[in-house]
């Protein structure tokens, strides 16, 4: 287990609240927030276990999903300004969509798609094998983003 603040490995921490942020902290860094309670390390089952495949399933946007919505509103003989009406978003988030300068958020994208008869996001599944490396440091703490300097 690591200090969320300062990065340090630590076996026995504290669970602080620092301006309304929950974190695990060691015992210098606990010092400078409202302790809540004190947490110990846990070997977890899963850490205990030799690496188990992890399938993630992931929603990304179609190739060329622009030229789709194009397409589709062109077929309908359809402007812009009346698709954009019709589905209640602006006029130029359809034209930024259509010339794929921005990726469709999910909710217009379902929009679109009900409206056109397309699909605009397809399904990936991702495998992986998940390691269990109790030595491994975390990626990145706020220590590493911030340079902490401390009232006296």
């Amino acid at each position: 287990m690591h200090c969320e603040l300062c990065g340090k490995e630590i076996r026995r921490g504290y669970l602080i609240r620092i301006e309304g942020a929950t974190l695990i902290a060691c015992e210098d860094c606990a010092e400078r927030g409202e302790i809540i309670r004190p947490v110990t390390e846990r070997t977890s089952r899963r850490e205990r276990v030799a690496p188990e495949t992890v399938v993630e399933k992931d929603l990304v946007p179609v190739e060329h999903y622009g030229m789709l919505v194009r397409k589709a509103r062109e077929q309908r003989g359809m402007k812009i300004e009346d698709v954009a009406r019709r589905l209640g978003i602006p006029e130029s988030t359809l034209r930024k969509i259509e010339e794929e300068k921005l990726v469709p958020p999910l909710d217009v994208a379902r929009k679109l798609e009900r409206f056109f008869n397309i699909q605009l996001y397809e399904e990936i599944c991702v495998e992986y094998e998940e390691t269990a490396e109790r030595d491994e440091k975390p990626a990145l703490t706020l220590g590493d983003v911030i340079k902490l300097r401390w009232k006296k």
